[in-house]
């Protein structure tokens, strides 16, 4: 968040605390006071507390950082599922982002497949 992001939560935050510290008072002073109207504007300056906390808790961006780490692979020898053959570079074609096989040996032609492991 920007200093000036900041600096406006902040001022958020004293005017909603503010405004909750002197509705509790109205409130508090309603039974003693004969003024029906602090019954009234005790809960409206508590409310208002609340919408603005509410308020400023939902602008606030939270940021969520994941780490991954690559452990390091070894490469294996990749055979041909017909005849078994070593496959080479020359044997692997990529269309369409689909990596697509052709046996050098045998003719066999298939697809790719990537199983993860979890």
């Amino acid at each position: 968040m920007s200093k000036s992001q900041n600096v406006f939560f902040g001022i958020g935050y004293c005017a909603a605390i503010a405004l909750m510290a002197l509705g509790a008072i109205f409130l508090m002073a309603a039974p003693a006071g004969t003024n029906p109207g602090f019954y009234i504007t005790g809960p409206i300056m508590l409310g208002a507390g609340v919408v603005i906390i509410v308020g400023i808790r939902l602008r606030q961006r939270v940021v969520v950082e994941q780490k991954v780490t690559l452990k390091p692979t070894q490469i294996r020898e990749l055979k041909c599922k017909n005849c078994h053959a070593s496959l080479s570079e020359k044997d692997f074609t990529i269309k369409n982002d689909i990596v697509i096989v052709k046996c050098t040996y045998c003719g066999a032609l298939y697809e790719m497949t990537d199983n993860p492991v979890w």
